[in-house]
């Protein structure tokens, strides 16, 4: 899993050290720190981080790039481990979710693995190298969009639904990564997420 990042605003030293106490969990001895942008619009700033990963593991030549935000939670370590080794070197999906909160039914494909129907949250995700460029652009017109108008359908997790309806997103099932509850800076307000995560709608 060394071929990661976490994004972390400076500001937040707390969450910084909460993050890298959950990722050495998954037997990260030196997690990577992705310096997080900051813009008036946090979710503008949030969306341009995702893309400084992705970019920064294209540039890296990386097969993949795991992208966590400081706010994860991991809920069942060895059981993530051995799904992540059962499915990284596999070449069905283009974004693997290990932890997404499902909007509507994913489409079960295995016990452990369901095709993603409409899933928001990026705070653990994989991408494989063959589509950096696909979410790369996607995510730069969610900008554009989001700067003329400031709507929620224009958040970078909500506008990558256009994607998951024509390409290969999944999930890990259950959930084996939620967020940590507390205070959002993407959204001003206390974030109480971490049980309505895990439920998956059938």
């Amino acid at each position: 899993m060394n071929q990661h990042f976490y994004i972390n605003l400076e500001n937040r030293p707390e969450r910084n050290g909460e993050t890298i106490t959950e990722l050495k969990k998954l037997g990260i001895k030196k997690p990577n720190r992705f310096n997080a942008i900051t813009h008036e619009i946090p979710l503008v700033g949030c969306a341009r981080s995702h893309i400084g990963c992705l970019k920064k593991a294209k540039e890296l030549g990386w097969d993949y790039v795991i992208i966590f935000e400081d706010d994860l939670k991991i809920e069942s370590k060895k059981k993530l481990i051995e799904k992540f080794n059962k499915y990284i070197n596999q070449d069905f999906w283009d974004v693997l979710y290990l932890g997404c909160w499902n909007y509507l039914p994913p489409v079960k494909v295995e016990t452990d693995l369901a095709k993603i129907v409409r899933a928001v949250c990026l705070h653990a995700y994989i991408v494989k190298s063959h589509y950096y460029d696909t979410l790369i652009n996607h995510l730069e017109e969610s900008v554009k969009l989001k700067l003329v108008n400031d709507v929620r359908e224009n958040n970078n997790d909500e506008y990558i639904h256009t994607l998951q309806k024509k390409d290969k997103w999944y999930c890990l099932l259950p959930i084996h990564i939620t967020q940590r509850d507390g205070w959002s800076d993407n959204f001003k307000e206390m974030r109480c997420f971490s049980e309505r995560i895990k439920y998956i709608p059938q």
